[in-house]
């Protein structure tokens, strides 16, 4: 059976797991995109990620449709 490690990291700490998981596991690993980035400032994804969610937004992922 064929594993799949799929992730999205923002900063960086889910890339590190993700990548740890899939070398123990021998898993492939696959990295989500977005189509836009977030914002740089962690202030400004907080306040993006949080109108996202009470509004029941998804942002636009690269391949996705």
């Amino acid at each position: 059976m064929k594993r799949a490690v799929v992730f999205y990291s923002l900063s960086g700490n889910t890339k590190e797991a993700a990548e740890f998981i899939s070398k123990e596991t021998g898993a492939d690993l696959f990295q989500i995109e977005l189509v836009k980035s977030m914002p740089d400032s962690m202030p400004k994804q907080m306040m993006l990620g949080g109108i996202q969610s009470v509004f029941g937004m998804k942002p636009k992922i690269k391949g996705g449709s």
